[in-house]
């Protein structure tokens, strides 16, 4: 086919509105003048590899040996050298902080500006979608469209359908948004592999006709050659009419260089770049001569009634909920007698409900007749504004005039059954009043599509939901970057303190509004705005500004009329829980009774369900736990705050601490005690704060011995001293209550290796019960027992046997031989037995012990792992190698399975097993375990306790025995994964 018929057929296409405009590199050389941008025409791609190389080694992230290396590629000009420097310089930027990658993107391609839009003014006259190869808003800039991405999945099906589209398609992404960035071969095989991407692009080649602008001197280029790649499967099979423009000289070296892409085409604009414009302002469509309009059947302007417009790039994190709205709404009634479709939005006041429902009205704008929201906080305001869109400012119908509100109402259903296609939003339905009038109306609407926002979670049978629930992290954290952008003091690194900043507010929609807005007002950086938050809570809570923010209330004030509506028992309940942490809260605390508890509030799940029926807890649906929102926790708490300590605290402490029971030490405890952790710590701390030495100091206490136990040593220590220091104040130090914390810190301090100051604990634990007459009792036995310990490991043997002996007597005659405090005493004494070379007499002990654990405790108890472990070591030292390698074999799987995976009881048995294997001659076998157990004995003890220096000279005699290098074991010892 010639030149001029493909020419002819081309503008056939425009005329039809079937073509759709892809820009390239050409387009914004030729309308930002192509500028040097610190020595780098950008505009180009190598350009802007170039400019990326120099960013990289300036910023420390490209060394300047591989900066040479990269720019000998980019000279080379060949497509796979392009592709594999940008991927090198794409995994350099983005490596260590998101900000390095964007600060790239904003000081290159943010700054091209539009310096001659005569080309672009071509392309938007043509009138079809525009999408574009280039990172550059340039086009956006000339022609007022927006700008989306191939991330976005429903804006880009929602500008597909539109007859007039008013965005601009990046296919590889907009500087702005830099996850989007398509930018070396990692991030083209995303795209190629992504399901919409490829759908969409399908759909555009089989439904319009594709016309390549400014890509005829970059066949080359990596952003459109990686384009032809990714459509060649989904393309193959369509017809060539599809286009790319070019240079009359050049149109058959690319027919020959497009032979991988039969469905494009060359065609000639001219001999010269400069006949390029005139060429595309040749094929808009002539103006359609003008006709005498009908008379209008129809508004002429469609009525829209909606209190804001969309928030564009603003409106992140919610795609997935727009793609279940469409699914329930997707049905178009094809008449006013059909049912209404309807969805309801629920959750928590300020989650973003209407705010979701106004951007799904101005993505699908283009399906509707007409937009309409109408507040419906209360029945008789549900009528009266329906009556009011009769008005003249929303569907001027003819009963306006009539004085009977009745009257408006009843003219405005009848429209809407009459002009089929219309969305009404019905807002902040938020009691069980406003839920009932809403469902009450349902019947008399037809024709249309109906949304509803409301707190009210349970809704009638029939009646379609979708829970609105918390931002997702990365969009959170990403909103209060763009909306904050330009106005926001810097932050030294403005990404890591967006993402800290949305975690403290929740990701509260409505919090990070506010967030956004007060910052941006007052030009506060993140820092200085979570700085304000921490110490001036209410003061933030309370401050809004409506014009700023696009909503009615502030954080504080948003949740009263959900509160006011409790009946008591709820109310008091979530007042309890605004104490608590706001981690999942296991449903088993309600069964727990509130100790002193003055009224009978009655069945406190019918109080939860309450609460949850207003979206201020959230339910799992798969777990018997329950939420509560941090900042419905915040503004419950500021409520209750006045003169004095809160009768609610004094009750949620008395709760939770009644619920946390169990031995700390006792993995058989920890199903129980691990869920109420976080809340224990949270309500004692409130406690502390508010001066309530008991049970405070307890549960401080209990959660620092279970942390000790989880081998999380610098979270239990300052939980462990705050005891030990409350019951100081509280009891003085001659108190029992003082030397249980004493005895609590001793075992910590053992454990990291702070002897000489353990000791001293000890002995002052011991004198203790000494005094207090308990020659016989548990308490002495334990603290004999902990202090032998430690003469143990201070290699003070005579002293250590001694309290031992007494220890193991004084258990034994309290529980019986066969109780697991005996099989403690046992085990202590003979790995004394052992240290002293007295095997035969140290053997029958662990085994002894090994049983009681066994038969009381269960064979896949911590218990029974330690014993075998001991007993293991034993049989090494009596060269009994195949019975010892079983015993920890046996060892290690109980340790793993009870402890998490970095726990050193889990470290201690991988290094006695690597230790075995390695005396064995097994050494390749051993250098896995002997590195992993040192790992965690460093991570969890650091380089310079005992048993990792220890650890790690066994670790280096296996490396010997391997056979590496003094450079290779250098290496090895110092890797950063160890």
């Amino acid at each position: 086919m010639g030149n001029a018929t493909l020419i002819e057929t081309l503008k056939d296409d425009i005329a039809a509105g079937r073509v759709v405009v892809i820009a390239g590199t050409g387009v914004s050389v030729a309308t930002s003048g192509n500028p040097e941008i610190s020595g780098h025409q950008v505009a180009t791609w190598t350009g802007l590899l170039g400019h990326g190389i120099d960013h990289g080694e300036d910023k420390g992230e490209i060394a300047a040996d591989e900066a040479s290396h990269l720019a000998a590629q980019l000279k080379l000009g060949s497509t796979d050298m392009l592709i594999g420097a940008a991927e090198i310089i794409s995994q350099r930027l983005r490596s260590r902080s998101p900000g390095v990658f964007r600060g790239w993107l904003k000081g290159s391609i943010g700054q091209l500006t539009l310096q001659d839009p005569a080309l672009i003014d071509a392309v938007h006259a043509l009138g079809g979608l525009i999408a574009t190869l280039n990172y550059d808003t340039l086009i956006e800039e000339a022609t007022g469209r927006r700008a989306i991405t191939w991330r976005q999945a429903d804006a880009v099906t929602d500008v597909l359908r539109h007859t007039t589209p008013d965005a601009v398609l990046h296919l590889h992404g907009v500087y702005t948004e830099p996850e989007s960035v398509v930018l070396g071969l990692a991030s083209y095989l995303q795209v190629r592999d992504d399901a919409h991407a490829s759908t969409v692009l399908r759909s555009l080649a089989q439904s319009r006709t594709l016309l390549f602008v400014g890509c005829g001197d970059t066949v080359s280029d990596p952003n459109f050659a990686r384009l032809i790649e990714w459509a060649k499967a989904a393309l193959d099979d369509v017809a060539p009419h599809h286009f790319l423009l070019c240079r009359q000289s050049e149109r058959r070296a690319f027919q020959e260089k497009l032979r991988q892409a039969p469905w494009l085409q060359p065609l000639a604009y001219g001999d010269d770049y400069a006949d390029l414009l005139p060429f595309l302002q040749s094929l808009a469509p002539a103006p359609r001569p003008a006709t005498v309009p009908a008379p209008p059947q129809t508004p002429a302007v469609k009525p829209i009634h909606l209190p804001s417009h969309s928030l564009g790039q603003l409106f992140l994190g919610r795609d997935a909920l727009l793609a279940q709205l469409k699914a329930h709404l997707d049905n178009k009634p094809a008449s006013g007698h059909a049912p209404a479709a309807l969805a309801v939005l629920h959750g928590l006041g300020g989650m973003g409900k209407t705010r979701l429902a106004l951007e799904y009205a101005w993505r699908h704008a283009g399906t509707y007749g007409v937009l309409l929201l109408v507040d419906a906080d209360s029945p008789e305001a549900l009528q009266r504004n329906l009556a009011a869109l009769a008005g003249p400012t929303r569907l001027s119908l003819p009963a306006q005039h009539e004085t009977d509100q009745a009257r408006h109402r009843a003219a405005v259903l009848q429209w809407l059954r009459e002009h089929p296609g219309w969305l009404l939003i019905l807002d902040n339905a938020d009691s069980e009043a406003a839920a009932a009038a809403v469902e009450a109306l349902l019947p008399q609407l037809a024709g249309g599509h109906l949304l509803v926002t409301s707190r009210i979670s349970q809704w009638s049978a029939g009646i379609p939901t979708l829970a609105v629930g918390k931002l997702p992290a990365e969009a959170a954290a990403r909103f209060l970057l763009l909306r904050t952008e330009g106005q926001r003091r810097p932050d030294p690194d403005a990404p890591s303190a967006a993402t800290t900043l949305a975690a403290e507010l929740d990701h509260l929609a409505l919090a990070l509004e506010q967030a956004g807005a007060h910052i941006a007002r007052q030009r506060l950086s993140f820092d200085q705005y979570l700085e304000k938050w921490r110490h001036q809570q209410q003061a933030v809570l309370e401050w809004h500004d409506p014009r700023l923010m696009h909503y009615p209330a502030s954080v504080a004030t948003t949740w009263q009329t959900s509160f006011a509506q409790l009946q008591p028992p709820a109310r008091a309940l979530l007042e309890r829980l605004a104490w608590l942490a706001p981690d999942p809260i296991p449903e088993s605390l309600l069964e727990t009774p509130i100790p002193d508890l003055a009224t009978d509030e009655g069945d406190p799940t019918e109080a939860l369900a309450e609460l949850e029926a207003y979206s201020l807890v959230t339910r799992a649906a798969e777990r018997p736990e329950f939420s509560a929102h941090r900042l419905v926790q915040a503004v419950t708490r500021h409520e209750l705050q006045g003169d004095g300590v809160s009768e609610r605290l004094v009750e949620a402490l008395g709760w939770v601490a009644k619920a946390f029971v169990g031995d700390s030490a006792d993995v058989r405890s920890w199903p129980v005690l691990d869920p109420l952790a976080p809340h224990a710590r949270a309500v004692a701390g409130f406690a502390d704060e508010a001066g309530v030495a008991e049970p405070t100091a307890s549960l401080f206490s209990q959660l620092g011995t279970l942390l000790l136990s989880k081998a999380t040593y610098t979270e239990a220590e300052p939980l462990l001293r705050r005891a030990q220091t409350i019951d100081e104040m509280n009891f003085g130090q001659g108190h029992p209550m003082v030397a249980i914390r004493l005895n609590n810190l001793a075992q910590l301090l053992k454990t990291t290796n702070r002897l000489e100051e353990a000791e001293v604990l000890m002995r002052r634990a011991l004198v203790h019960a000494e005094v207090k007459g308990d020659e016989k009792g548990p308490t002495l036995a334990v603290r004999l027992n902990n202090l032998a310990t430690l003469l143990f490991e201070t290699k003070r043997f005579p002293e250590a046997e001694a309290l031992m002996r007494r220890t193991l007597a004084i258990d034994e005659t309290i529980h019986g031989p066969d109780h697991e405090r005996v099989a403690v005493g046992l085990n202590n004494l003979a790995q004394i037995l052992v240290a002293t070379s007295r095997l035969l007499e140290a053997e029958p002990l662990m085994r002894r012990a090994l049983a009681i654990d066994e038969q009381r405790c269960g064979l896949t108890h911590p218990n029974v792992a330690r014993d075998m472990n001991n007993l293991a070591m034993l049989l090494v030292n009596s060269n009994r190698f195949t019975e010892a390698e079983q015993l920890l074999q046996q060892a290690l799987k109980i340790n793993e399975q009870s402890y998490k995976a970095n726990h050193p009881h889990v470290a201690n048995v991988l290094h006695n097993l690597a230790a075995l294997l390695y005396q064995t001659n097994r050494v390749e076998k051993a250098e896995p375990l002997m590195r992993q157990g040192r790992k965690i004995i460093v991570q969890c003890l650091g380089a310079e306790h005992p048993t990792a220096q220890r650890a790690s000279a066994n670790y280096l005699l296996i490396l010997q025995a391997l056979g590496k290098s003094p450079a290779e074991i250098q290496a090895l010892m110092a890797s950063q994964d160890l």
